[in-house]
């Protein structure tokens, strides 16, 4: 189920990265590719997210209210320093 889920969601994203006035050579190879611009990267680097958030054992919803993150620990402020150049 799960590997059925990733092979639309990547043909789906494929699709659609590309402007609809161009063509492009429809390759599963690239499409399922888990490197680059491609669904199977992003929905990893989201698993990876989400693990990260349930580990933290922090109440997702209330930091979303509060807009504010506590980098108490070093290596998280250097983290937080270098995810912050992406903004």
């Amino acid at each position: 189920k799960t590997s059925e889920a990733v092979g639309y969601g990547a043909v789906k994203y494929a699709d659609l990265k590309n402007n609809r006035l161009t063509n492009y050579t429809f390759s599963f190879e690239q499409m399922l590719s888990d490197k680059g611009n491609t669904a199977v990267y992003l929905q990893y680097a989201h698993a990876r997210i989400c693990s990260i958030i349930r580990k933290s054992n922090k109440d997702v919803e209330e930091l979303k209210m509060s807009g504010a993150i506590s980098l108490d620990h070093p290596d998280e402020r250097v983290l937080g320093l270098y995810l912050i150049r992406f903004a």
